[in-house]
C-alpha cells in the first residue's frame, strides 16, 4: 500500500521543474537519469534548508525577525562555505548593474557569451 504524502512533504523540496530547467541550462547536452535528478533535487533542498536554518539562528541571536543577506553570508561561513560569499558579492553587483543600467546589462551579457 502506497503511503500518502502530505502537502508539507511537497513544500520541503524545490520544484522539480525548476531543478530540471537549471540542469538543462547548465549541462544542455548531458543525459541525466531520473534517479540522478532526484538525488540532485534532494541535495539542493538540503543545502537550502541547512543555510536557511543557520541564517535563521543568526537572525534570532541578533533579535531580528528578518533574515538579511548578511545572515546568509555568515551562515555560509559557519558551514565552512565562505567562498560562496565571493559569488554572492558578484551576484549582488550584477543585480545592481542590471537594475540601474538595463541597456548596459544587455550589452554586458552579449560580451559574456
Amino acid at each position: 500500500m502506497a503511503e500518502d504524502s502530505s502537502p508539507q512533504d511537497d513544500e520541503l523540496h524545490l520544484p522539480r521543474t525548476a531543478v530540471n530547467k537549471l540542469i538543462k541550462e547548465i549541462v544542455p547536452h548531458a543525459r541525466i537519469p531520473n534517479d540522478t535528478r532526484d538525488l540532485l533535487l534532494s541535495c539542493c533542498s538540503e543545502f537550502i534548508h541547512l543555510i536557511a536554518s543557520e541564517a535563521s539562528e543568526i537572525s534570532d541571536r541578533e533579535q531580528r525577525k528578518t533574515i538579511l543577506p548578511e545572515h546568509i553570508i555568515e551562515a555560509l561561513t559557519v558551514c565552512q562555505l565562505g567562498w560562496y560569499s565571493r559569488i554572492s558579492d558578484l551576484m549582488q553587483r550584477d543585480l545592481f548593474i542590471a537594475n540601474a543600467y538595463p541597456r548596459a546589462w544587455g550589452l554586458l551579457n552579449m560580451w559574456r557569451m
